[in-house]
């Protein structure tokens, strides 16, 4: 393996996500532009599923397995990577079609708000 509690994302026409033993692919339609700097967005978005996931704890883990939800059959900490894969190339599809070839990474900040919401409506209870 390649260490204890280590998880790699590889960024390419697929993000390859793995922990050295188990692998999965996001393919999520992105940008065909790449700006300097998206690789920490996407950083910062693995952090913030990761750190949500840790405050959720197992029960939600439990309770979203019983709904199907998307990160069912997946260990936690390779969903939240495959999650911050598909919001980042979300966001980058997005800030692409307003900017076109002049979009820059910051641009793919302003577009996490509304592509998380896009992509994992709250639950009506929870407005």
């Amino acid at each position: 393996g390649i260490g204890a509690n280590v998880l790699m994302i590889v960024k390419g026409p697929r993000d390859v996500i793995s922990d050295g033993t188990e692998t999965i692919s996001c393919g999520a339609e992105g940008s065909p532009r790449r700006a300097g700097g998206q690789g920490d967005v996407l950083a910062g978005l693995t952090l913030a599923f990761q750190l949500w996931s840790q405050r959720e704890g197992n029960a939600g883990l439990a309770e979203r397995e019983a709904k199907g939800s998307w990160c069912s059959g997946r260990r936690l900490d390779l969903a939240c990577a495959f999650a911050a894969c598909e919001v980042a190339r979300g966001c980058a599809r997005t800030a692409f079609a307003k900017h076109r070839r002049a979009m820059l990474a910051n641009d793919l900040l302003a577009e996490v708000g509304p592509t998380f919401h896009e992509m994992f409506p709250p639950e009506e209870s929870a407005e």
